[in-house]
């Protein structure tokens, strides 16, 4: 899915899909970026996208039925970004949230699926669902995804909505779609500060030198006690790093943290904003 094939549709307008190209130039999908425009209806649109293509439209988890998981598993869920629904005939219906999915661009699919169907012919219809609703999905049928994910690049496909074979130099996560992803892989919440600030509340409980020196902000008090605190990377391989300031940090306040990941942009402003509020405290 690109812009130019959703311009031809006449369903979104310019000014939006201008908003939307200047988006992908810190990468991400069409999809994802279409899905973070306040203006657009998108259970609305993804329908008018399917209602053109002339395919069937589940606007709810609970309206795609039961799911036959069998037909294929997990990672060519990831690779090709379509979740199976069910087998009729010669048949395989998939769930995609791309309304202009092409079925060719499934044929290395169907000797995956030949085994399910009789006569080993396997045709494909795809069915469609908004980015929300295949998240949701793809939980509901892989539940043990994350103890299963190759890497996590398999994370990012999904949190960017980005097939994994796909990727290449022009489509790739933005930097807090790889963030969540590597936050997947790890076990580790992720925070999005724009949607969950943190409570600033927080930052005058505790001396911000040792926090600041490590690159850790506070962000919620958990019902248990726990401090939770903001850490970003890059790469999965920072991951214990970080990790580590988090335990050393522990040792040096006596105070029990518990981290969760955020991009490093967004971590970059909120200690450049905790430092100036502890400088004028």
């Amino acid at each position: 899915m690109n812009v130019e094939a959703v311009r031809q549709t006449g369903l979104v307008p310019e000014a939006i899909l201008h908003r939307v190209e200047h988006g992908l130039q810190e990468g991400g999908s069409v999809l994802t970026q279409l899905a973070r425009q306040p203006e657009l209806d998108l259970p609305a649109l993804w329908q008018a996208l399917a209602s053109r293509a002339e395919r069937h439209f589940i606007p709810t988890p609970a309206a795609a039925g039961p799911i036959d998981a069998r037909l294929f598993g997990q990672d060519i869920a990831v690779d090709y970004l379509i979740l199976p629904r069910v087998r009729v005939f010669n048949t395989i219906r998939v769930i995609s949230p791309n309304p202009l999915r092409r079925v060719r661009e499934l044929d290395e699919v169907r000797a995956v699926c030949a085994a399910w169907v009789p006569s080993r012919q396997v045709t494909f219809q795809i069915d469609i669902t908004t980015p929300a609703v295949f998240r949701e999905l793809f939980a509901l049928t892989y539940p043990a995804a994350p103890s299963h994910y190759r890497s996590s690049e398999d994370a990012a496909a999904l949190a960017a909505l980005i097939p994994r074979l796909a990727w290449g130099i022009d489509q790739r996560p933005t930097p807090e779609e790889l963030t969540q992803a590597i936050a997947a892989f790890a076990g580790l919440p992720y925070v999005d500060t724009t949607l969950s600030p943190p409570d600033r509340r927080l930052w005058h409980e505790l001396p911000a030198g040792p926090l600041l020196q490590r690159r850790l902000v506070p962000y919620v008090r958990q019902a248990d006690g726990r401090l939770g605190v903001l850490g970003a990377v890059e790469r999965s391989e920072d991951v214990a790093a970080v990790q580590v300031n988090v335990t050393r940090l522990m040792e040096t306040l006596q105070v029990p943290l518990v981290l969760a990941l955020t991009s490093r942009r967004a971590l970059n402003i909120l200690l450049s904003t905790y430092q100036q509020e502890a400088e004028t405290a």
